[in-house]
């Protein structure tokens, strides 16, 4: 018996319905797919322009701290070995300043124990420690690296310190099984910009493709787009840590490319003339003159900090330079 009209009727609209639901779902499940897919894209972008700049700015700190030993460890060391030879070093009102007033005793003892705890980082063992403590040299001023090393931490796990930083563990200063943060830690609060519960977009963005709800793939979109902003701002911090470090790295080797000579040349006066510094000429003196307000730029150049406390750029580092290049008018 052939079916109703009507009845047959019914069910054509209802596929029809049907048909179309399905299409609507396919259609919204694949918008969800492409907005996780514009997500996850702007993540693994973000990602790597902060491993690009995680990278670049680690390498700075890194050769500013290897400057700074090396510097240390051949210049300052023979200075200060140089200058304890001498005796009867005197005021002499024919100059505008005497040796004594340029760089004082308690000045050599402290660049003494610098070019100590140099000595101990280059000779130190190969490997994640002493990297971590030489970028941590870099980082920080010569007075707190002076201060952790009074408190008996041992010069081969300075990296201590950029273990407690997460700034530093993620610049390559502590990893984390040597108590560090690692990356992820670093990414978290490097500068205090980028907030730790951005961090789980990597993980939501790439579980969620699987969900086809068109309002969860839109809140992931907005949250990568958070997070991308937040790594700008991290990696503008990076571009900062940079530049000071290489600004540091840069002026010190142009100093050192005068004061080594001059170094050289006590040794030999002191090789010529014997270590009685009232027996030099005028000349002579004024070698030792220009080699002690070396000396001195040199460490003011090693007390400047790239890192604050907080792991951020000490934003007066630079200022700092400036009036030091400004003062000394040597380059």
């Amino acid at each position: 018996m052939p079916l109703p009209l009507l009845l047959i009727a019914g069910a054509a609209v209802a596929g029809t319905i049907g048909v179309g639901k399905t299409i609507d779902a396919i259609s919204t499940q694949n918008k969800a797919n492409n907005i996780n897919d514009d997500a996850q894209s702007i993540v693994d972008y973000a990602k790597s322009k902060m491993s690009f700049a995680r990278v670049a700015s680690g390498e700075s700190l890194s050769l500013l701290g290897e400057c700074k030993v090396k510097i240390l460890n051949s210049s300052i060391h023979n200075f200060v070995n140089e200058f304890s030879k001498v005796t009867n070093v005197e005021t002499d009102n024919s100059v505008d300043t005497s040796f004594e007033l340029v760089i004082d005793e308690k000045e050599l003892e402290e660049l003494k124990e610098l070019s100590v705890i140099a000595s101990s980082l280059a000779k130190g063992a190969a490997g994640g420690v002493v990297s971590g403590a030489v970028t941590a040299f870099g980082a920080y001023s010569a007075a707190g690296i002076l201060a952790s090393a009074s408190t008996g931490t041992a010069i081969a796990t300075l990296s201590g310190a950029a273990a407690t930083n997460a700034t530093l563990a993620f610049f390559g200063g502590g990893s984390i099984a040597a108590g560090g943060l690692g990356i992820a830690g670093g990414t978290a609060v490097l500068g205090g910009l980028v907030a730790a519960p951005a961090l789980v977009i990597l993980g939501v963005v790439a579980s969620s493709k699987a969900n086809a709800n068109l309002e969860d793939a839109r809140s992931n979109l907005a949250k990568a787009k958070a997070f991308d902003s937040e790594i700008d701002l991290a990696v503008t911090e990076c571009a900062s840590i940079r530049r000071g470090a290489d600004m540091l790295n840069r002026f010190l080797i142009s100093l050192n490319s005068i004061f080594a000579p001059l170094v050289f040349e006590m040794t030999d006066i002191i090789n010529r003339k014997g270590t009685d510094f009232s027996l030099y000429s005028d000349g002579d003196k004024q070698i030792f003159r220009k080699a002690g307000t070396l000396a001195r730029t040199i460490k003011s150049i090693l007390n400047i900090a790239i890192l604050n406390d907080d792991g951020k750029h000490d934003s007066n580092s630079i200022a700092q330079l400036e009036a030091i290049k400004k003062e000394s008018n040597l380059v």
